[in-house]
């Protein structure tokens, strides 16, 4: 997790000079149009790319991760620039209950095996009418690809939704999610719909045959 932290250094420098998509630029401005609240959580938070710039933006940002060496790389980087942060080791520590307004979990989700459990974690972290900021990287399996636990985001997105979260807006691959109660009738109706349709049998079967023959176009182009 050391050495990860180059990597996501130079991930965030690549966006920087263009070559990578502003994901954490790109969630500021979802955020701030939305205008509800200022207190933030960065669930996932790595290097502490995303929270250095949701501070600058006058937020309060709290920073949450498992690596704690990279909890650390984080604490040294806004302590040099004189941003306030809150830290949080999610090897001891459990998110508080309705304190955020806004949870960015950019590029997070795909690495965590207990979905369900977490997701409904953030979900009693945020507050009434809040937002989470997130996206499904799945990747078929492979040795390269061992820290990605998903090859099919129909599952996640549902997971999502049950929990009780409604999309609300959308940039590049990245999913804007209010929070809203997962028994209110819309939520229970868009979970019943995806049982029905988005996450039935035939749907995953188109699904993985599309996967499929994109492989095999990308196998025969290269």
């Amino acid at each position: 997790m050391e050495s990860w932290a180059f990597d996501l250094l130079w991930y965030a420098y690549m966006q920087t000079e263009g070559y990578g998509y502003p994901a954490s630029v790109m969630a500021l401005r979802a955020i701030a149009a939305k205008g509800n609240g200022r207190a933030h959580l960065d669930f996932g938070s790595g290097a502490g790319v995303t929270s250095q710039l949701f501070a600058r933006a006058g937020y309060e940002t709290t920073l949450a991760d498992i690596s704690t060496s990279l909890l650390d790389f984080a604490r040294h980087r806004l302590s040099r620039r004189g941003e306030a942060a809150r830290f949080i080791d999610l090897n001891d520590e459990k998110l508080e209950t309705g304190r955020y307004d806004v949870i960015t979990a950019l590029d997070t989700l795909v690495h965590v095996p207990d979905l369900a459990d977490v997701v409904a974690g953030l979900h009693g972290a945020l507050r009434p009418g809040g937002w989470l900021v997130t996206n499904f990287d799945v990747r078929p399996p492979s040795l390269e690809n061992a820290l990605h636990l998903y090859e099919d985001d129909l599952d996640l997105r549902a997971i999502v939704h049950r929990a009780g979260f409604a999309p609300s807006g959308r940039f590049g691959q990245y999913v804007v999610y209010r929070r809203v109660d997962p028994s209110g009738t819309a939520q229970r109706l868009r979970v019943l719909f995806e049982q029905l349709v988005l996450t039935s049998r035939p749907r995953r079967v188109i699904r993985r045959q599309n996967r499929r023959l994109a492989a095999a176009l990308r196998q025969k182009a290269g």
